[in-house]
């Protein structure tokens, strides 16, 4: 997995390696579910979040690097038809 530089990650007890961007409206927010939901109401408070955040542009970049495919990142929802598509559109 490429990861751009500067960023900082985190592995969580899962596995999971995610970015650590201060800054970030994700981190603070009191459902962090919402980034992961199916449920397109959620998903859109997710991407409303999202577009008020100082770092969305990083958060996209990263997600586009690290070959996400799913959730919410940088305001821009990631499945698995999704990715390869994301980065020619920024």
């Amino acid at each position: 997995m490429t990861q751009p530089q500067g960023n900082l990650l985190i592995t969580l007890p899962d596995g999971v390696t995610l970015p650590v961007l201060p800054g970030a409206l994700c981190a603070d927010a009191p459902d962090p579910d919402l980034w992961y939901s199916a449920q397109p109401s959620r998903r859109a408070a997710a991407i409303r979040i999202c577009r008020a955040c100082p770092v969305i542009a990083r958060c996209g970049q990263w997600a586009d690097a690290a070959g996400v495919t799913s959730g919410i990142w940088g305001g821009r929802p990631y499945t698995p038809s999704w990715h390869g598509h994301a980065a020619a559109d920024r």
